[in-house]
């Protein structure tokens, strides 16, 4: 999506290895809603580190209780890198998505300690 925005149109992007896989992919050339939806109704976006959202994750788990995959990670991952001010703020953060592999989350916790 973050390359098709900034081209103006959906576009074929490579994936890559990622905590946050089911973001990493395209929206397909083809694309008959999304990308138009998103074109119209976000306000900002961002890209986030795979430090990011491993800290993210974890932080999730020490803090929320909750095993959650890298994609569910990225809102927190987005606020915490790119010190986005909230206080005071009423602040939702959309936790969909727990289908992670504890080998990924181990993965996922090796990042965030370096």
């Amino acid at each position: 999506m973050w390359a098709s925005l900034q081209a103006g149109h959906p576009v074929e992007v490579e994936e890559v290895e990622s905590l946050g896989d089911s973001l990493g992919g395209g929206i397909g050339l083809d694309n008959r809603c999304t990308f138009e939806l998103v074109r119209e109704v976000m306000d900002d976006h961002c890209q986030v580190s795979e430090a990011a959202i491993a800290r993210a994750m974890v932080d999730i788990l020490d803090h929320e209780k909750l095993l959650v995959e890298g994609a569910a990670a990225v809102g927190l991952a987005a606020l915490a890198e790119h010190d986005v001010e909230v206080h005071g703020q009423r602040v939702a953060l959309i936790l969909s998505g727990n289908a992670v592999s504890l080998e990924t989350f181990d993965r996922a916790r090796k990042i965030a300690d370096r």
